[in-house]
């Protein structure tokens, strides 16, 4: 049967173009393209997209002659497809030059289309089939209009034969990039808009000369090792960045240059084999990058801004003396493969009083290093294979980084706030244990420690080991360990998880959380928690039997201490191994069952001193079992183990004939979600013979209709799935509620009046009778006087003196409507409360506050909305402007106030001598407090009547005072 979906409605074909053009720029070209089989308004905006993005590979036989016609003929109909005149923000190319046919020319008429409708970016890449490879042709006059056009700012050229290129003028040219594309020998550029030239593999060029005042990064990269090449940039006066690799150029070229670039800031050389003394004085550098100088010999850099200097070399023999000590202000220094000296570190690090992050990497002339420095954050040291000796006085320290096999070194790094991150090469055919528990000693005092290596099995220490040496990390908090070798630290832990956690909690007997890494998984984790040791131990809570494992120890083990153990993303098999590794290691502890009875379970069967029992459980017990045990023994004294026992179970424990199932069967909840789950697991504990289902559907049968429908569609499997899904679900649904009550905030019924009728019935009882005879009625009617005083009728009057009037009318002809119309004039006494007008409460939409003088006011440079409404008694500011400006309020000032509905709504407060500004003027006064929806301020009576005399014109909204 087939169903009429009449009511649906095509959203995307009202969108503009702008809109979808806006969709398609952020997606990819291949997703973009796909968005034309949705409709048929996306099939349209497709052709008018200021994007235009051709690559023939995506075609599937793209490195075909049929493949490479199918793709020219598609770009040739999407072009013709398109209508003329309508802008491109970016046109891209991208097509193998190999496989273009020279008679063909679609490329070109598709590039003259793009400069035809003014394109901005304009992106060429024609792929070399070899990398030797001359680049394709394109006709001069074609390279010539790229290059001159008006619109292009962007123009990225790749894989092109520009030989022909000699001098380039461009007039709105700002970014130029060119890639593997053949050059002539000069190269002159000229451009006052021109501010990023990069010339990355562009061969054969041997003199550039670039004159743009506003250039600021220039880099010209090759891959292979080029002939002598002159540049000159001294013309580029706001160049600040500056990249050359593998180019053929002297140092006397570069000093020239480099001394006449005044805002330079980033320096970065690679390669240029030419050099052999660096010498760069420039008070602007702020980063200086040295890279792969086989013949250098020198360097010497005078910059007193420079932040960052980093020297990397491949050649290990290269012999480079480095001087930046001149450097004052220098915070990073990364040097690597260099011949440098113990006392060259120390003497430079000393001078440099700013520096915060040092990296030494492969230097092998190091062996002894003594630095006091007061600043230094993060230091490094990378396969300095001599290194024997490391001393850091360094009170900042927070990171440190150690990679090698040197576990023979020995390591003074003295921080209270260190972090530690060791990696050691463990390739050793015979582990020695004991340098390496030395090693690992220098480290105690760290915050944290990670150890990787290319294996863990070399921190499982032999047993007999453990009992003849200390722990090494005996301070340590929390221990990272981890591994290169991606998925094997998974399968080492797996393995051997008991014989690793054994050794973790030797070589730290007292870590709080240990951590296994790994990049390719979640991370494995164990959290412990300790009692109280010293306490522990000064109230002798150790039995004889207990201290025989660590007696002769200085430091005593964990096995005495552990409290709680807390297990994440282990799996269920390295759980359960653990569990009964703690359960049977540990004299008293939880593993992450929180059940009150473990403690005195596991008591009662390990090996403590009768009489000390009762205080040890005492270190246990947290909540309602503590507060029970506090009550109890200062009523009787809890002292003998067996009235312990059955005390604690007649609290906390099941009756022997106690009957759970049918409370739990019945159990339904009446309260908070939370509540019901409580006790649903107090009686579901107490039942360990009953199947799964049975408990899930008791779980879900117990809980509100509300609540129990919704839970059911969403099919939870399991019952701890299920009170998951309660938790979102109750979440929703309390939400729900509060936002429709929410909605009927202010909609409050009308003020009771009955107070003010009983006042009235009171004074009524009081007040003397007078009879009213049908003359005196009929006299006081003709001479328009009041029935109740001689006085002449006006509106508004009152009466001084009030009487009760008895018309004594016998059978007169006066009707009782007439007699009874004079009782009801008498008007209710005047009753004074704070009002509002309904409109100001609510959004700015509504008639009333439309038609209302609207202003803008400032309170602590705050602007913000001010309505001028003669139906408001007081003036009122809304609450959340309280809290965003952080303004006193005095919570006695609270009023009921009355809206123009007939209901009611409490204000919050009040702040006193508000100070504000409006026009030029400013106000000082007190306001009320309440949640406004469609203004900031409302200034009412309380205000108006200090201006006098006011002349309002509703038609122009202006009032004048």
């Amino acid at each position: 049967m087939k169903h009429k979906f009449s009511d649906v409605i095509d959203r995307i074909s009202g969108l503009p173009d702008q809109i979808i053009h806006i969709i398609m720029l952020n997606l990819s070209t291949k997703d973009a393209t796909r968005t034309t089989v949705l409709s048929k308004r996306f099939r349209s905006a497709w052709d008018s997209f200021p994007v235009l993005d051709f690559n023939s590979t995506y075609s599937r036989n793209w490195s075909t002659v049929s493949g490479k016609h199918q793709f020219l003929e598609y770009m040739q109909g999407c072009i013709q497809r398109r209508a003329k005149n309508l802008g491109l923000l970016k046109f891209r190319l991208y097509v193998d030059a190999v496989l273009l046919d020279p008679i063909f020319r679609a490329t070109d008429e598709a590039i003259i289309y793009a400069i035809a409708n003014k394109v901005r970016e304009l992106d060429l890449t024609f792929n070399k089939y070899k990398s030797n490879s001359h680049g394709y042709s394109l006709q001069s006059s074609l390279i010539s209009a790229m290059f001159s056009a008006n619109t292009v700012t962007v123009l990225k050229l790749a894989g092109l034969d520009l030989k022909s290129l000699d001098h380039v003028n461009f007039p709105s040219i700002e970014e130029m990039n060119l890639r593997g594309c053949d050059m002539g020998n000069n190269l002159k550029i000229s451009s006052d808009r021109l501010k990023i030239v990069e010339l990355l593999g562009c061969v054969g060029i041997s003199h550039i000369d670039v004159c743009s005042s506003n250039l600021t990064t220039f880099s010209y990269q090759l891959k292979k090792l080029s002939n002598e090449c002159d540049i000159n940039l001294t013309a580029c006066k706001s160049l600040k960045k500056l990249i050359l690799k593998k180019v053929g150029l002297t140092s006397e070229c570069l000093k020239a240059n480099v001394s006449m670039l005044v805002l330079l800031e980033n320096l970065k050389l690679g390669g240029c084999d030419k050099f052999e003394d660096i010498c760069i004085t420039s008070p602007s550098l702020k980063t200086l990058e040295i890279h792969d100088f086989k013949r250098l010999k020198k360097i010497v850099v005078v910059a007193v801004n420079l932040d960052s200097f980093v020297f990397r070399t491949h050649n290990v023999n290269s012999e480079c003396d480095i001087k930046v000590a001149d450097c004052l202000f220098l915070k990073v220094l990364d040097i690597s493969n260099a011949r440098i000296t113990d006392s060259w570190v120390e003497k430079t690090v000393s001078k440099l009083q700013f520096l915060k992050h040092l990296k030494l990497s492969a230097c092998f002339l190091l062996r002894k290093i003594r630095v006091h420095h007061g600043a230094l954050k993060c230091l490094k040291l990378i396969h300095c294979i001599n290194l024997r000796e490391v001393e850091f006085h360094c009170r900042t320290l927070t990171s440190f980084n150690y990679i090698g096999e040197g576990i023979h070194s020995n390591f003074c790094i003295n921080s209270p706030v260190l972090e530690a991150d060791l990696y050691i090469n463990g390739g050793f055919l015979v582990i020695p244990y004991k340098e390496l528990r030395d090693f690992l000693g220098f480290f105690d005092h760290c915050k944290s420690l990670s150890i990787s290596g290319n294996s863990i099995q070399w921190l499982i220490f032999p047993k007999d080991l453990r009992e003849r040496l200390l722990p090494p990390l005996s301070d340590i908090k929390h221990l990272t360990i981890g591994s290169s070798i991606g998925s094997s630290i998974c399968s080492t832990v797996s393995d051997n998880i008991i014989e690793l956690v054994d050794a973790l909690l030797w070589l730290s007997p007292h870590i709080e959380t240990i951590t296994f890494a790994s990049s390719y998984i979640q991370n494995k984790s164990l959290k412990l928690e300790y009692v109280n040791i010293e306490a522990f131990e000064e109230e002798g809570l150790l039995g004889k039997e207990d201290q025989l494992c660590c007696q002769t120890l200085l430091i005593k083990c964990w096995r005495h201490f552990m409290k709680k153990v807390s297990m994440e993303n282990f799996e269920t098999s390295d759980q359960r191994k653990l569990r009964n590794y703690f359960r049977h290691e540990a004299i008293s502890c939880s593993i992450s069952l929180g059940a009150s009875l473990l403690p005195v379970c596991l008591c009662s069967v390990l090996t403590v001193q009768v009489e000390k029992k009762v205080k040890t459980v005492s270190f246990h017990l947290d909540r309602e079992a503590l507060q029970w045990f506090q009550w109890e023994n200062c009523t009787k004294k809890l002292s003998n183990w067996e009235d312990f026992i059955k005390a604690f179970c007649r609290e906390f424990g099941p009756h022997k004939f106690e009957d759970f199932t049918e409370p739990l069967f019945k159990l339904r909840q009446t309260g908070a979600l939370k509540d019901y789950k409580s006790e649903f697991r107090r009686l579901d504990t107490r039942i360990g013979d009953l199947s799964p289902s049975f408990h899930f559907s008791c779980f879900i049968g117990g809980l509100k209709e509300e609540l129990k429908h919704e839970v059911k569609l969403l099919r939870p499997s399991t019952v701890q799935k299920e009170m998951i899904y309660d938790v979102e679900v109750d979440l929703k649904l309390h939400n729900c509620r509060s936002f429709s009550n929410a909605k009927s905030k202010f909609f409050l019924p009308p003020i009771r009046t009955e107070n003010i009728i009983k006042a009235e019935s009171a004074t009524k009882d009081n007040l003397p009778i007078i009879k009213l005879t049908s003359e005196e009625i009929q006299y006081k009617r003709q001479n328009n006087l009041y029935f109740y005083c001689n006085e002449k009728f006006a509106k508004g009057h009152k009466c001084v003196g009030k009487q009760i009037l008895l018309l004594d009318l016998g059978y007169s002809s006066v009707e009782e409507e007439e007699i009874m119309q004079g009782l009801h004039e008498q008007e209710p006494e005047q009753i004074t409360a704070c009002c509002i007008t309904t409109g100001v409460l609510f959004d700015t939409s509504s008639p009333q506050v439309i038609k209302t003088m609207k202003d803008m006011a400032y309170i602590k440079n705050y602007t913000m909305i001010v309505l001028f409404d003669s139906g408001s008694s007081h003036n009122f500011l809304d609450d959340g402007l309280v809290r965003k400006l952080s303004l006193v309020v005095d919570a006695s000032e609270i009023f009921d106030l009355m809206i123009g509905n007939g209901g009611q709504v409490k204000s919050k407060g009040a702040c006193t001598a508000t100070t504000h500004k409006i026009d030029q003027y400013i106000y000082t006064y007190d306001m009320l407090i309440l949640p406004l929806g469609g203004c900031d301020i409302v200034l009412g009576i309380q205000w108006l009547r200090i201006l006098g005399p006011i002349l309002w014109d509703f038609e122009k909204l202006s009032m004048e005072f």
